[in-house]
């Protein structure tokens, strides 16, 4: 302590019995400070940007992982520079179903077993298309399959030429196998898949998958159906009629208690 009565001058401090310390103490205590601060981790490095960098107002931002699709045997990422379309981009908030192209790899006997790998993976981003009627859309993992494509239309062969010449190097007509891909007899799907292959080594397979969403919502709208046949998948193309033009099988739909609307009670072919 030190005592504040020199020069007459009276000390408040020890007037009311607070302890002043002197300033060797007060140095120490700075400089414990000053340890505990020396102790702290160094703060990591920021990545900055110039102001001056984004004046043509593009951004480069990373490729997205989630946007891949894995699984046992297939490996495909999305492939950033492809005539068949824009690189492949999974549902997200900006963009509400998949879209676009994914190349890699994929492991299987043969083509149409490496096919069936990507099929196992592709529920969740494809589902079930309820045409506008609120419904379950979720798919299961046997619900999906790959058919050799027909190649009937003029479409359909054009985009197989251009994943030749991405597969087989310009070579249009290398050894490329095309695949739809389909669901059960009767589901409509929210998109249209297509898959190349082309053999690499035994066993293993360089993929191109296509997905392109498909839009059901309204009455004009008009669908594709795949369904398997003797040389392939045979694409239908469908559209929904109101039940009103085809009274007969309205009838058929009405069962027999609705005696209202003068169903007469027969026994019907279809029920």
């Amino acid at each position: 302590d030190i005592s504040c009565t020199s020069s007459g001058m009276h000390c408040p401090e020890a007037a009311m019995g607070i302890d002043v310390q002197d300033e060797a103490g007060a140095n120490g205590y700075t400089d414990d400070l000053k340890a505990a601060f020396d102790a702290l981790p160094p703060l990591s490095a920021l990545q900055m940007q110039k102001v001056s960098d984004l004046k043509d107002g593009k951004v480069q931002f990373p490729a997205r992982v989630v946007d891949s699709l894995g699984g046992p045997g297939v490996r495909l990422r999305p492939r950033t520079e492809s005539a068949l379309g824009t690189a492949g981009r999974l549902a997200c908030p900006a963009q509400p179903l998949a879209l676009g192209v994914w190349h890699g790899l994929l492991e299987g006997e043969t083509a149409s077993a490496a096919a069936n790998r990507v099929a196992a993976v592709l529920p969740g981003a494809v589902a079930l298309d309820a045409c506008g009627v609120l419904a379950n859309t979720a798919l299961s993992v046997s619900s999906l399959h790959f058919l050799p494509l027909a190649l009937l239309e003029e479409a359909e062969r054009q985009r197989r030429m251009m994943a030749a010449k991405e597969l087989a190097h310009g070579d249009v007509q290398g050894d490329v196998k095309g695949f739809a891909l389909a669901g059960q007899s009767g589901q409509v799907l929210s998109h249209s898949g297509e898959l190349f292959l082309h053999p690499e080594a035994p066993g293993k397979f360089e993929a191109l998958l296509r997905l392109q969403p498909l839009s059901h919502v309204t009455r004009e709208a008009h669908f594709q159906v795949d369904r398997e046949g003797p040389l392939g998948a045979i694409r239908e193309v469908w559209s929904e009629v109101p039940m009103v033009e085809l009274p007969r099988l309205f009838q058929l739909s009405i069962t027999h208690a609705t005696s209202a609307v003068g169903v007469p009670k027969q026994p019907f072919l279809v029920e």
